[in-house]
């Protein structure tokens, strides 16, 4: 197996999306504390309701 073997979707990823690897650090950091805060803010929305 060739380990250096770039996939079909590597092809296809834009250069300028990903080109900085501390912008792809910084968004991934962004949207997991987006979605930790939107889960705290449904199980508090759900724990508030009436029934």
């Amino acid at each position: 197996m060739d380990a250096q073997k770039k996939s079909l979707f590597d092809a296809d990823v834009d250069g300028e999306l990903l080109s900085e690897p501390s912008q792809t650090f910084a968004l991934t950091i962004l949207i997991s504390l987006l979605v930790v805060f939107l889960t705290i803010f449904i199980l508090w929305w759900i724990k508030r309701r009436p029934g």
